[in-house]
């Protein structure tokens, strides 16, 4: 049987030639690629991606050294509205002493036995100038100040009895026994107040009685105390210097850190606010001018204290040295931190009268 010849419509032979013009296309196209690329080729993609990985470099570190900054700028400011907060509060209770407005009428017997104290009616707030490692006005300043502050800096002194206070129950009849309320609690050695309308007596009792089922405690002096009356308010007396210190910290550069410092009655150091470098303090009288330390004659016309603080970050956050303001002088820092002054001014509450 014979095969018949196989023959295409014309429709079928125009999509055959066709098909074959597409396969001979593409194995062109693959061929001309296959031979590589040219030297010049490669240059201009290999400088495109040095130029696209440099640009995403730059924006990173670009991006860390900004995040850093603003890290270390909003640390800092926090730091000194903290440092503010502090030094207001203490310098409002500052001459505080109960109903016992401190006056040229007020009878003031002090029985604490202590180098480091003094005080004096017009003497509640005090201040000194650290130059060259001496203090201006002359003083004789605890010896943890003498030794830690830092030179050219200020240190402020503030005598004032504690908000919290007991109250006599009894009338004082034997005037080494004195029985109070039972809160808050004292203990034997602390430095106390007694305090009515007219008069202040600081003491340390010797021994404490606890009279829990009675609700008070017996306070046992040394020294014979003033006829006091019920209600008289007994309370912790506080005696508080602030003053700039090295801390034992440093920079991750090596440079020191600065802190704000408080020594407390009888000799209680405590850190309080770190990155404070510097402490200037002006002090308003009653005309408005501002004095420094050794300028004021009359603390008791101080009507209140401007304060300026020299802010330091904690970690390195420029690459160059670090112009900067404090106090109306300019200066040049080369540890690459960032500084910023932060300045309030706090009015006394309770003045002398």
């Amino acid at each position: 049987m014979e095969s018949k010849p196989c023959t295409l419509s014309l429709r079928e032979t125009r999509a055959l030639i066709h098909c074959e013009k597409r396969v001979e296309d593409a194995s062109a196209y693959k061929n001309k690629f296959s031979l590589g690329v040219t030297l010049v080729e490669f240059l201009i993609a290999s400088t495109l991606g040095l130029l696209i990985i440099s640009a995403v470099v730059w924006s990173y570190t670009s991006s860390k050294k900004s995040y850093r900054f603003q890290t270390e700028f909003w640390q800092l400011y926090e730091r000194a509205a903290i440092a503010e907060y502090i030094l207001t509060q203490a310098i409002h209770q500052a001459g505080y002493f109960g109903c016992a407005q401190l006056s040229k009428d007020t009878l003031v017997f002090n029985h604490l036995k202590s180098k480091d104290l003094v005080f004096q009616k017009d003497y509640f707030l005090q201040g000194w100038l650290k130059r060259a490692r001496r203090f201006l006005p002359d003083a004789k300043l605890p010896s943890a100040i003498i030794r830690h502050s830092t030179d050219k800096s200020d240190v402020i002194k503030l005598q004032n009895m504690a908000k919290k206070t007991a109250v006599m129950i009894k009338n004082l009849n034997d005037e080494k026994r004195l029985i109070i309320s039972n809160k808050p609690i004292y203990s034997a050695g602390q430095w106390l107040a007694a305090a009515d309308c007219h008069t202040i007596e600081l003491f340390c009792p010797l021994q404490i009685k606890q009279e829990l089922l009675k609700e008070q405690q017996v306070l046992i002096t040394k020294e014979k105390l003033n006829n006091f009356k019920v209600p008289t308010q007994i309370a912790r007396f506080k005696q508080s210097y602030f003053y700039i210190a090295k801390t034992q910290r440093k920079t991750p550069a090596g440079q020191p850190i600065f802190a704000l410092y408080q020594l407390e009655s009888q000799n209680r150091t405590s850190e309080l606010i770190e990155g404070i470098e510097k402490m200037h303090i002006y002090y308003i009288d009653h005309q408005g001018e501002e004095r420094r330390a050794d300028q004021v004659v009359h603390w008791h016309q101080i009507q209140a204290i401007h304060i300026k603080l020299l802010m330091h970050s904690l970690k390195p956050v420029t690459d160059s040295y670090q112009l900067y303001d404090f106090d109306q002088r300019s200066y040049t820092a080369a540890d690459f931190l960032l500084r910023a002054e932060w300045n309030f001014i706090v009015s006394l509450k309770n003045k002398h009268g």
